[in-house]
């Protein structure tokens, strides 16, 4: 399915984001879907015309002719929902719940004009719904960050004194719980589910995206990227423990925290060499929590242990 000729659209309404790797312009909108998008993602909106001339991306909204009927587990990988990808050529056909869409990789000839992509479902209320929108833009952001040296990681990111601590880690590792002691403790949390890290002028920094975890969907977010300080691999156990974890270990672990784009033979190169950048220039734990420790003890712990860097 790639994004050529006329699809049949929604409506003439359109919309612009401005993400932390690129601008997205999504067109062929109805009335409702804008608004609907608007209303979610209020910290990223663009104004309008703003992106053009830019390299970036214009997406068209399309209609599926009916629903998709595609059983849950073929949509699966170990037990966490995976959308389909296929590389065709300069981009991505990529099969989701009650979606499809072309994703672009190649970038355009003239840095100038944005790449095409599409992005597709059957009914009108289903495109700004987290399920599609957002995980288009999970994996739209998975491979663009790879051209900067960057990544997506399931992780809670919270913010402590000004600098950011990634709490890493696959599901049910903790992730959504720390965010809530953080949260009822007044630390800001970027997401409870994954966080973009990109290089910085001076290491490594977290930026805030239009896509999260249950918890953040309840607060507001704040655009903008936050120096990184650290990084914790977060496991459950019976008492609070941290570790280091030497470099071979931390990409081993990070690897596998890398949705998207660590199961293709194409992008595993650049991961596994962006990763071997990030921990060399970024400590790395492992950090076992239980379930009734105080957020205060937890984050004494982490930071005590970056304190020398």
């Amino acid at each position: 399915m790639r994004p050529l000729g006329s699809p049949d659209t929604w409506g003439p309404a359109s919309i612009a984001l401005r993400l932390p790797v690129c601008g997205i312009a999504i067109e062929g909108l109805s009335a409702r879907q804008r608004d609907e998008v608007a209303r979610n993602h209020p910290s990223f909106l663009a104004a309008e015309g703003a992106l053009h001339g830019t390299a970036g991306i214009v997406c068209q909204a399309g209609r599926l002719p009916e629903p998709l009927s595609i059983p849950a587990e073929e949509l699966t990988c170990a037990g966490q929902y995976a959308p389909r990808q296929v590389r065709r050529g300069g981009g991505l056909e990529v099969t989701g719940i009650n979606f499809t869409a072309w994703v672009p990789l190649d970038a355009a000839a003239d840095a100038r004009t944005p790449a095409a992509a599409r992005l597709c479902v059957a009914r009108e209320e289903e495109l700004p719904q987290p399920m599609v929108l957002e995980n288009f833009l999970r994996i739209l952001l998975a491979h663009r960050a790879l051209g900067f040296g960057g990544m997506l990681l399931h992780s809670a990111g919270l913010v402590v004194d000004g600098r950011a601590l990634l709490f890493v880690g696959r599901s049910n590792a903790g992730k959504t719980t720390l965010s809530r002691k953080a949260d009822a403790a007044g630390a800001r949390v970027l997401s409870d589910d994954i966080n973009l890290v990109l290089p910085a002028a001076d290491g490594y920094a977290v930026h805030s995206v239009p896509f999260t975890g249950e918890f953040r969907r309840r607060v507001a977010l704040e655009p903008g990227a936050v120096p990184l300080a650290g990084i914790l691999l977060l496991e459950k156990g019976p008492r609070l423990t941290l570790a280091p974890v030497g470099a071979a270990a931390a990409v081993s672990a990070l690897f596998a925290q890398c949705p998207f784009v660590n199961t293709g033979a194409e992008e595993a190169p650049g991961l596994l060499d962006s990763l071997a950048r990030l921990v060399t220039a970024t400590p790395v734990a492992r950090l076992t929590v239980a379930l009734d420790d105080p957020f205060t003890t937890i984050i004494d712990r982490a930071q005590g242990a970056f304190a020398h860097v």
